[in-house]
């Protein structure tokens, strides 16, 4: 099954890496502006046609485009895993104060 979140994280990611406008991509293909940024934005979901497209234009394979994807979902196992191992340290009291402090840094 097609994964369009990943797909569209992977075109976000690609377009920034190679400092590409998604009006350069509207430019160079018959996708428009408008469609590539709802695609990025989740709010819309890229037909064959479209996705095709976005791969030529890049010049890539859907498993090598799609690969930036998944070495961001290794790192981020990385680090939950360091996370972890980091919390096991702690007593519950202590866990409970990281919580808190999360919490509180993320409503500021």
């Amino acid at each position: 099954m097609f994964n369009y979140d990943n797909f569209r994280i992977s075109l976000k990611l690609k377009r920034k890496e190679l400092k590409v406008t998604q009006d350069n991509i509207a430019s160079a293909t018959d996708i428009s502006e408008k469609t590539i940024s709802r695609i990025e934005q989740n709010d819309k979901k890229p037909s064959l046609e479209t996705v095709i497209a976005i791969l030529n234009y890049f010049n890539t394979s859907m498993e090598q485009f799609m690969s930036q994807q998944n070495d961001l979902d290794n790192e981020k196992a990385n680090l939950i895993n360091k996370i972890n191992s980091y919390l096991s340290k702690f007593n519950d009291k202590e866990k409970l104060f990281l919580l808190d402090l999360f919490r509180t840094i993320e409503g500021a």
